[in-house]
């Protein structure tokens, strides 16, 4: 783009900060910093990539300069290849900036930091506490994969399939006296507040395939389903989290529950309700989505499904059973359990009378077995008189 056009749409930018801000987000497809997370096709705003990098050189507003960075990390502008290098080498690891991002020249700048870093950690004794500064760095580079789907991104994936082991004795060095060390909090959704330190390990092998499983959700990219295919084909476990992911989001419902279904049956019983434990009925969209916080910034990713009735049926079955923990779940979670994610399915109206008969008989018994949780029975049950 010629100097003078640059320079004639920098001008027409409002000197209002507020406004500014939002201009300049614009300027990449995005209006307001929500936008972020919503996968869009950018290629209508390539031309803009001069005009916001000379916006972060020129810039005296910090949060005018940092709109243009967000804006231009959005976008495949390879010259901007040594300033998302030098946020990634940051303490934080740029976050803010960079976690929203799912540009190509942004992950092939990021992913080689995560690498060492990961590989530096595994390279340590399996056991061995990190300290805070490991801890931290370990979140933000957790976050920051969000997304991303170059082959040297994939091989930040491929390198913690293969250390999961390691991954799954991780021990953390207490913050401050009576710091409970069981308790992990990676992001706004990688937390594990409530575990027994014999299951921990379990949910600590999670890590890896959730970010793959959130990433998928974020940019949809095929790279990123291939890569989930191929790790559960190798590794299985954990990694049918992120293949169940993109059957939720790509297939339709029914092939989706003839397929998975089956697995409430076998071990894999809860990692499909932590998938389903990340999804919430939006009585505004009348429809079921997939919900999830991300990082440590406040990044929300929506993203709409569609779920078989079938789910539900099947989810209520045997309710004097115990079930499964589903440790994984979203915004507004009180207690980590079962029919938590199972009332988070559900609208506040049921209108079909043989399910509501099915629901009100299963959340009745499971208010008898628990009474812990009255509150969470109790209006549960309000929802079907």
């Amino acid at each position: 783009m010629e100097q003078t056009k640059i320079q004639s749409i920098i001008s027409s930018l409002p000197e209002n900060k507020d406004e500014r801000i939002q201009a300049i987000l614009a300027l990449a497809g995005c209006y307001s910093y929500s936008d972020e997370f919503y996968p869009q096709d950018t290629a209508q705003y390539e031309q803009n990539a001069e005009v916001l990098a000379q916006l972060i050189d020129t810039e005296e507003k910090r949060k005018c300069k940092r709109a243009a960075q967000k804006a231009l990390a959005k976008l495949n502008y390879k010259p901007a290849g040594p300033l998302w290098r030098e946020l990634a080498n940051r303490k934080d690891m740029g976050e803010e900036i960079l976690m929203p991002s799912c540009s190509d020249c942004v992950s092939d700048e990021v992913a080689p930091v995560v690498h060492t870093l990961f590989k530096t950690l595994f390279a340590l004794p399996s056991g061995v506490p990190i300290n805070r500064d490991q801890y931290s760095q370990f979140q933000a580079a957790v976050s920051v994969m969000l997304g991303k789907a170059t082959t040297a991104m994939q091989d930040v994936y491929r390198l913690a399939g293969t250390n999961t082991g390691w991954i799954s004795q991780l021990k953390r060095i207490p913050d401050y006296e009576g710091d409970n060390v069981s308790r992990w909090m990676i992001n706004e959704q990688l937390s594990f507040w409530s575990i027994a330190p014999e299951e921990l390990p379990t949910e600590l092998a999670k890590i890896f395939p959730v970010v793959l499983a959130t990433s998928i959700v974020r940019s949809m990219d095929k790279r990123l389903m291939d890569l989930a295919d191929e790790l559960h084909t190798q590794y299985g476990a954990s990694w049918l989290i992120p293949v169940f992911m993109k059957a939720l989001t790509t297939q339709t419902p029914e092939v989706v529950f003839d397929t998975f279904s089956q697995h409430l049956e076998n071990t894999n019983a809860q990692l499909i309700c932590n998938v389903l434990g990340m999804l919430d009925y939006s009585e505004s969209k009348k429809s079921t989505q997939v919900w999830i916080n991300w990082g440590n910034h406040g990044g929300l990713i929506i993203r709409p499904v569609v779920l078989d009735e079938r789910w539900i049926y099947r989810l209520s079955d045997n309710p004097k059973e115990s079930k499964p923990r589903v440790t994984l779940q979203g915004i507004g979670t009180q207690y980590h359990d079962y029919d938590e994610m199972l009332l988070k399915l559900l609208p506040n109206k049921v209108e079909d009378r043989t399910l509501k008969q099915k629901l009100t008989e299963y959340f009745s018994i499971r208010f008898k077995f628990d009474k812990e949780k009255n509150k969470l029975y109790q209006d549960a049950l309000r929802r079907f008189v």
